[in-house]
């Protein structure tokens, strides 16, 4: 009777040991990449815009393109300039602010597993002057148990 139970123990911890792993492994595999050279792309793009946006028409003409990002491709996008302020006038997220200082976006460590993702792209003026844009990207979850996938 002892090697029947302990057949049995096992079977199920072995069970549970390779759910456990297919489960991490199906998060890590599905998980949006932010980068590849489509990322990279959207990321650039975005920031060229913004870029351009602030400098012909200051924090209100920013705030329009900033509003548009969000409203079409799902981006919650902020521009900041070398000193860490954000130049649409807006009071941005700390993870925006600590992304602008090269920090994870994440307060803890538990947050790295959750579905929201952000980029950040550093880009210069034509006179050299580095600004950052800090953007998360949002997701949409088509199912229970669907991967997310960005909203794009």
């Amino acid at each position: 009777m002892k090697s029947l139970f302990l057949r049995i123990f096992l079977s199920f911890w072995l069970a549970q040991a390779l759910i456990v792993a297919l489960v991490v492994l199906a998060t890590v595999v599905f998980r949006p990449q932010t980068e590849s050279p489509f990322w990279e792309y959207i990321k650039t793009n975005t920031a060229d815009q913004l870029l351009q946006a602030y400098q012909a028409g200051g924090a209100p003409t920013l705030n329009r393109k900033i509003d548009e990002l969000r409203s079409t491709l799902h981006f919650q996008a902020y521009l900041f300039d070398d000193q860490g302020r954000e130049l649409g006038g807006r009071s941005a997220p700390p993870w925006a602010h600590r992304m602008s200082n090269g920090l994870d976006p994440h307060e803890r460590w538990w947050q790295r597993f959750s579905p929201r993702r952000f980029v950040t792209h550093q880009i210069s003026d034509a006179a050299g002057h580095p600004y950052i844009t800090s953007s998360e990207v949002r997701c949409w979850f088509p199912g229970l148990f669907a991967p997310c996938w960005p909203v794009i």
